[in-house]
């Protein structure tokens, strides 16, 4: 998956010469914090960790359609929450779905366009979903018409629809979908190819999973578990296949049977939740699994079994502990999975489990592997700041916050920006709980943001303060971000830590970064640069203010849209409407959506937000494989930064 920085990368490199220029014909001077340096990928950086999962901490939806954010539970961190929203006001009316916008996206799939608008157009007609869809054309509803659309032979064009099968919410896809993951003779017929690509089985495998997720019955997690873990023991099946066949398996939330151990690895993986969790256990632990699968094995085990009894719990973390002592077959990756899974498993109380869990995540986050011992760090905040069952539910909540407030103060300079952010995770977890954090966590953390002069650290410090809602340090933030006006991701991470403490005072100041002068060159205004130019600044400040309540931003950025001048300037916009748009910016992206004169690229932007600002459920579609994910361990199809994959797909 790329990161924020990623998508936008060619938008930056249009512009950042207009921002960057030396008027005096000197080299720009990379040590001056009011200039912008080039971005360079680092995958151990706390910033693509929280670009995986921040979706489950803004929980944007919450916010544009003025639900009340959720608390007191953590489902959604663990990957296994996603479910539709009710229909609000300022949600897209279905009449206007079904009479003008379902149209038009089919009208672009079936017609000459680029790939890319083609694809776009799928893809948001699956978040749309069959049920907002309604009839499609000729009687045909909304699956029928996705299944036409498997035998096209441009490969992305072919994979959009077989995602758009998995997000579209209607158990009647999951049949096609397991048919083109095992490429059986069926299979091969839809897609009128004499064997299924492997990219196209593990997209199908993807889309299994996510129909497992949003489809309303509880059959289809069975039958999409059915299938699934027949595709991952398939003969010959690729890596890419494996992988995402284990990481399906995840997100099929079978209702528990109550086996133990030595009944449940009787039955086939459909049958239980116990059943699906010793098939999975089992192949975690064979050492003929696919080292990257037995990887993501591991996440998946946990987003499984916590909520199965403590016989189940404990059978699973000891295979973790074991698999991060050991580091299966001498991998990184698996270690790394296995200390993300202790951390959705345990919690804070004095039982025996959960302090094994705590010891060796202490143990496991200051030796060896550099992102094993980032990863610790994230996972001990999150069990640190779940409350435990027994007399004293936060038992260990003192040790858990000096551990991690003392590797801010003494850590390694690498990884003192991800101990800040783990203390915002663990003060956010106990805000959710109805604990407060406490003044010394929060004073740490202002000193550090403050302080730091490294615009990469400066975020996870101030990222970490706005989770744990230091909001007397506001203004601290606000001058931060002036300090980083020419470094976007560090004053974009800051624009985020501000609209995550919820200070409503914050917006005015946030609303006159927004303001802009189209005649005017991207320099020196009071209110700073112009985020025309400045795509990432833009949507993390819409973002910022979505945070805040603030719903006039959808027009701010609806005004924008109607005299962008380029295209990186729409693009921009585009992005930032997807991230924070409602039923209001229906009208102006379906008028660009069937916009000839503009390029593909743009309708294509336009098209994939109309998807995401019409998608029923409460998170992207992406956030179920990225949260709580070990992205270290990539496949062609997940994950690798050089590879157009599934996440890709928009």
């Amino acid at each position: 998956m790329k990161t924020l920085i990623q998508r936008v990368a060619f938008v930056v490199c249009c512009c950042a010469p207009l921002a960057t220029a030396q008027t005096d014909g000197s080299a720009p001077n990379f040590d001056d914090p009011e200039e912008e340096t080039p971005v360079v990928e680092n995958l151990t950086s706390w910033q693509r960790w929280w670009d995986w999962n921040e979706a489950y901490y803004l929980r944007l939806a919450d916010h544009v359609r003025e639900l009340p954010t959720s608390s007191g539970d953590q489902d959604h961190y663990l990957g296994t929450g996603q479910t539709p929203v009710p229909r609000k006001e300022l949600t897209p009316d279905l009449a206007q779905l079904q009479a003008e916008v379902v149209p038009a996206l089919v009208e672009i799939a079936l017609g000459s366009e680029p790939i890319q608008l083609r694809s776009a157009s799928l893809i948001a007609l699956g978040r749309i979903g069959s049920a907002a869809a309604g009839e499609i054309a000729e009687g045909r509803d909304l699956v029928a018409f996705l299944g036409s659309q498997l035998e096209q032979r441009q490969t992305r064009v072919a994979e959009s629809a077989v995602l758009a099968l998995g997000l579209c919410a209607d158990p009647n896809a999951l049949q096609p979908l397991a048919h083109v993951l095992l490429d059986d003779e069926q299979g091969r017929t839809l897609t009128r190819r004499s064997s299924v690509p492997y990219r196209m089985r593990a997209v199908a495998a993807y889309a299994l999973g996510l129909g497992a997720e949003r489809a309303p019955i509880a059959e289809a997690k069975r039958y999409a578990a059915l299938h699934l873990a027949e595709g991952l023991q398939q003969k010959g099946a690729s890596r890419d296949q494996q992988v995402a066949c284990v990481l399906a398996l995840g997100l099929c939330t079978i209702e528990a049977g109550g086996q133990d151990l030595e009944a449940a690895s009787e039955l086939p993986p459909s049958a239980s939740r116990e059943a699906l969790v010793a098939f999975l256990l089992d192949s975690f632990e064979s050492e003929r699994t696919e080292i990257l699968a037995r990887a993501h094995a591991a996440t998946s085990l946990a987003k499984l079994a916590r909520d199965l009894d403590d016989e189940w719990r404990e059978l699973v973390v000891d295979s973790l502990r074991r698999a991060l002592a050991r580091g299966g077959g001498g991998r990184n990756e698996v270690r790394q999975s296995a200390a993300l899974a202790l951390g959705m498993l345990a919690d804070c109380d004095a039982d025996g489990l959960d302090k094994r869990v705590r010891d060796t995540l202490v143990k496991s986050s200051g030796q060896g592997d550099q992102q094993v011992q980032f990863f610790s760090l994230i996972a001990l905040a999150q069990v640190g700041s779940r409350p435990g069952s027994g007399p004293d539910p936060f038992a260990a909540r003192d040790a858990v916050e000096a551990q991690l407030s003392g590797y801010v103060q003494r850590g390694s300079s690498r990884g003192k920006p991800w101990a800040g952010l783990a203390l915002g995770v663990y003060a956010r977890g106990l805000l959710e709980h109805g604990e407060a954090p406490s003044v010394d966590l929060i004073e740490l953390l202002a000193k550090e943001t403050e302080k730091t002069k490294s615009p990469d650290d400066v975020g996870g410090y101030g990222i970490g303060l706005g989770l744990a809602r230091g909001s007397e340090h506001r203004e601290m933030l606000e001058e931060r971000m002036w300090d980083y006006r020419r470094r976007d991701r560090a004053r974009g991470d800051l624009l985020v830590a501000i609209g995550l403490m919820g200070e409503s005072r914050s917006a005015e100041k946030l609303e006159e970064t927004m303001q802009f002068h189209k005649s005017r060159p991207i320099a020196t205004e009071s209110s700073g640069l112009n985020l025309l130019f400045r795509p990432l600044v833009l949507e993390r400040t819409s973002v910022a203010l979505a945070l805040l309540g603030h719903k006039s931003v959808v027009f701010t950025l609806i005004e924008q849209l109607g005299v962008a001048g380029s295209q990186e300037s729409r693009i921009g916009v585009l992005r930032a409407l997807a991230q924070v748009g409602d039923a209001r910016a229906v009208g102006p992206l379906l008028a660009l959506l069937r916009a000839k004169e503009r390029t593909s690229l743009t309708r294509a932007e336009a098209a994939a937000a109309l998807g995401q600002v019409s998608d029923p459920f409460d998170m992207p579609w992406q956030a179920s494989y990225t949260v709580g994910t070990n992205y270290r361990a990539a496949t062609e199809t997940f994950g690798d930064v050089d590879v157009f994959g599934l996440l890709e797909l928009r």
